[in-house]
């Protein structure tokens, strides 16, 4: 896949089950797909997933999703927060403007599993901070299609 993968031109959008995508896009999405439903997995039997830095994946899937949440939901798009989150070996990730009056942080693991819809925002030690930031926590969704409702609080902790 990846030599196939070298063969476009990485502006060209690829048509699919879905709306046409860059080839970039595409092969994360696969990735955050895989990493999700093996989530459900996990939660199946009850098995606590221990994840590795490669979750920065699914995290940068996450925060470029932003605007398709709001759009779908047919919301205006409000300024995007900085998102800061503690990865799995221990460093930070930034994404957006450092001087943003809304804010994302927490871990990754977290961020992601909200993101794909596979936690409440309620249900994680989130710190999110504005009313922008905290409606994308509440709409955030990573998989294509019309809005999907998150799990209620309490489902999945």
């Amino acid at each position: 896949m990846e030599t196939a993968a070298l063969t476009f031109d990485t502006d060209e959008k690829i048509d699919w089950f879905g709306p046409p995508m860059r080839i970039s896009r595409l092969f994360a999405a696969r990735q955050m797909e895989v990493w999700c439903y093996g989530q459900d997995v996990y939660d199946t039997f009850g098995v606590k997933r221990i994840n590795a830095d490669r979750i920065r994946q699914v995290v940068d899937f996450g925060v470029r999703t932003r605007r398709f949440a709001f759009d779908i939901n047919g919301l205006d798009v409000p300024t995007a927060p900085e998102v800061s989150l503690s990865s799995p070996g221990g460093e930070v990730w930034h994404w957006g403007d450092a001087q943003a009056v809304e804010r994302i942080y927490g871990t990754a693991e977290q961020f992601a599993l909200v993101v794909t819809q596979r936690r409440n925002i309620e249900d994680t030690s989130l710190v999110v901070q504005g009313d922008g930031a905290a409606k994308w926590m509440t709409i955030a969704q990573t998989i294509a299609g019309g809005p999907f409702t998150p799990p209620r609080p309490g489902l999945r902790i």
